[in-house]
């Protein structure tokens, strides 16, 4: 008897326990465990395989989490391809969250966002994702009026003030022109790597320039065209000007590069900020 009742209970266990792993509530609950741990790569191969399995049901959900996963694998190319598969319905407040996550896929990817339209109560979150394609793109003036000229209330929303003062520090030091930076340095040596910004450099290229120039007209007004003090310091001169008018240009595309980078950095930080996917 006592035999019996152990195999009943057994049994009873094992029916409670046991788990068809192609349910799709299995299928979820262990896709969403691994997505918790942190496994997104293999969360994406469940999510999909629950997309197959109970495609009528869960398709969005799992199209969306996959989407997630390829986004927390810095993949957003993949991720937006998962994205462009769910259906987009005004009156699903999840639409707006697909659309974010696809609108900032596409700001990775350098792809144009005008086509996002979310509802109102997200109107701010437009604007934002919107204000940062734009800076993204170097859209600065457009980036400006998007944030200025918004129809949302700006309230305590302290990401609109952020975008703000990334736009004021660029309009502070906005990318220069390499072409007006070579022709200053030709007219006034040094003056392109004021331009520039490289005070120092350009006022050492001044001093440089104008010392050699003076020693110059100084060794052909004693001596004439025999002197040698005129033609080793004018020639030293043309040298140090032309390689001057190189260093401008130079300095001045350094300038332009180091404000791309830090910007491409700013919008990095406040969407890893300000968007929780």
């Amino acid at each position: 008897m006592r035999i019996i009742l152990a195999i009943g209970f057994l049994t009873v266990i094992q029916a409670v326990t046991a788990q068809n792993p192609y349910e799709p509530g299995y299928i979820r609950a262990f896709a969403d465990y691994l997505w918790t741990q942190g496994d997104y790569s293999r969360a994406a191969g469940e999510y999909q395989r629950l997309y197959f399995i109970d495609s009528a049901h869960s398709s969005n959900y799992a199209q969306f989490q996959t989407a997630r996963c390829w986004w927390r694998l810095s993949q957003p190319a993949k991720a937006l391809v998962y994205l462009n598969s769910i259906p987009i319905d005004p009156a699903n407040s999840f639409t707006d969250s697909v659309q974010i996550l696809a609108a900032l896929c596409k700001i990775k990817t350098h792809s144009n966002t005008n086509e996002l339209r979310l509802s109102h109560a997200n109107c701010r979150d437009e604007m934002i994702v919107r204000t940062l394609s734009s800076l993204n793109s170097d859209e600065w003036r457009r980036a400006d009026s998007l944030v200025r000229f918004s129809d949302c209330p700006e309230g305590n929303d302290t990401r609109i003030l952020s975008l703000k003062k990334s736009i004021a520090a660029f309009q502070l030091h906005q990318n220069k022109s390499t072409i007006l930076a070579g022709a200053l340095s030709a007219i006034v040596p040094g003056s392109g790597k004021l331009y520039a910004g490289r005070v120092t450099d350009g006022l050492y290229s001044m001093a440089l320039i104008s010392g050699c120039s003076y020693l110059a007209y100084e060794g052909f007004h004693k001596k004439g065209k025999k002197s040698l003090q005129g033609w080793l310091f004018s020639s030293a001169g043309l040298f140090f000007h032309v390689g001057n008018i190189y260093g401008s240009v130079q300095a001045v595309r350094i300038h332009n590069r180091n404000i791309y980078e830090a910007s491409h950095k700013d919008i990095e930080r406040y969407i890893a900020l300000w968007f929780n996917f």
